[in-house]
């Protein structure tokens, strides 16, 4: 869904949906972090 946010232009979509992720627990890989 981030990738996806991104490619249509959707920053802080992409943003606000990863801090939501880490604050449930989720672990941001490499391939996440180059994406932002």
């Amino acid at each position: 869904m981030i990738r996806g946010f991104l490619r249509n232009s959707y920053t802080s979509k992409a943003r606000q949906l990863l801090m939501e992720m880490v604050g449930k627990g989720f672990s941001a890989d490499i391939i996440t972090a180059q994406y932002l």
